[in-house]
């Protein structure tokens, strides 16, 4: 898909034939390459899909980079993720104390997650291709829509649950960007992205059958899926579904109290009719 979010650009390019991706995407790659207009023709060429065997004149693929090109190697080349405690902690936080949704959850860590990766505390979704390659980076799991506020002019799209998160939980700050074409969406900043604890959770190495981000996958191996708190003791505790507010010991616990109050109650009832 066009709006796929790879880690590393570069290696992607060198393995391009072997990804599944279509002319658009290597297109694009080329151009934020930094190489010249007639480099990325000759690759361009060499890696394209031509599978009904079309004749391309490599003068006019060159006048094509040439006005594509941006002249400056803007890639990412990612060799490796690394998921921090202090992130995750800070997700729990949001979880305890705002009983968020998984939706919710998963594009919290999302922005967090593409915060670290790109090296700063605010994530640009100003575009809706960004908006798109952002949540493609969750398969089916995150769509985004309209979010409809007070004055039209003020309306702007965003990834389903990311409104919630900001103006209601406060766990991300969102910034309206300033209307302009193709402007559609916001920034958001991630207040927390000051490195107090340097210890890492876990570390992901990008390789060639790795390099397509796949946040959704990243989510559940960290075992963010289906995390709540209970209710009655605060202990985490993996949910079974969205309902679930209390740990194991203390369904079993409330259960145990619910039968004694209704056995209590059914011999009161008995003891009233044998005295009457």
């Amino acid at each position: 898909m066009y709006y796929n979010f790879y880690c590393n650009e570069k290696l992607l390019i060198d393995h391009f034939q072997e990804s599944g991706e279509g002319n658009r995407m290597l297109k694009r790659l080329l151009a934020q390459s930094g190489l010249p207009p007639d480099k990325c023709a000759d690759i361009y060429l060499q890696k394209m899909d031509n599978r009904e065997g079309l004749y391309y004149d490599r003068f006019d693929v060159i006048q094509d980079f040439a006005e594509r090109s941006t002249g400056v190697d803007s890639l990412t080349k990612l060799d490796k993720i690394s998921v921090y405690k202090q992130d995750v902690d800070y997700i729990k936080g949001y979880i305890k104390d705002f009983h968020m949704t998984q939706r919710e959850t998963m594009v919290l860590f999302g922005v967090i997650m593409m915060c670290r990766m790109m090296q700063t505390d605010t994530l640009d979704l100003t575009t809706k291709y960004k908006i798109q390659q952002f949540c493609s980076c969750f398969g089916k799991d995150i769509t985004y829509k309209k979010e409809e506020m007070e004055h039209w002019y003020d309306d702007y799209h965003a990834p389903i649950g990311l409104r919630k998160v900001c103006d209601e939980y406060g766990a991300l700050l969102r910034v309206p960007c300033e209307k302009g074409f193709g402007k559609v969406g916001c920034r958001y900043v991630y207040p927390g992205y000051g490195l107090e604890d340097k210890t890492i959770l876990k570390q992901y190495i990008v390789t060639q059958n790795r390099n397509r981000l796949d946040l959704e996958y990243i989510f559940r191996d960290l075992g963010l899926d289906g995390v709540r708190f209970c209710g009655r003791c605060g202990r985490e505790f993996k949910a079974r579904s969205g309902r679930s507010k209390y740990c194991k010991n203390c369904v079993d616990d409330i259960r145990r109290k619910q039968t004694r109050n209704r056995v209590r109650k059914h011999r009161d009832a008995r003891k009233n009719d044998v005295t009457q």
